[in-house]
């Protein structure tokens, strides 16, 4: 396949994603109830990656890698030793103050 087949193929399937996505609210308005997207892991990370940023300072990379873990159910403790994100007794501390991943838990 060559590069401008790739792209061709690329935006056919997000074509047709929004249509699925339109289709679905087509439906739920005919049958009168409310369409509701789920929402997904990726825009879950990003959402927690914000409140990680917000609470502690820490940098983009770190607090999306901290979210992911949080997001995919992954042990965060074995996680912090392993790549030194700065968690210890189940707080993230950062230069603007600190954040338990409890907290962190409950907003998913």
């Amino acid at each position: 396949m060559t590069l401008e087949e790739v792209r061709a193929l690329k935006r056919e399937l997000i074509n047709e994603l929004r249509h699925d996505q339109a289709m679905a609210q087509r439906v739920a308005t005919r049958w009168a109830f409310k369409y509701v997207p789920k929402e997904k892991k990726k825009s879950k990370v990003d959402r927690l990656t914000k409140l990680i940023r917000e609470k502690t300072g820490l940098g983009r990379g770190t607090a999306e890698d901290i979210a992911d873990a949080v997001v995919r159910g992954r042990n965060t403790d074995a996680l912090a030793v392993q790549k030194k994100w700065p968690v210890e007794d189940g707080e993230i501390e950062g230069p603007k103050g600190t954040l338990s991943i409890q907290k962190v838990r409950d907003q998913l």
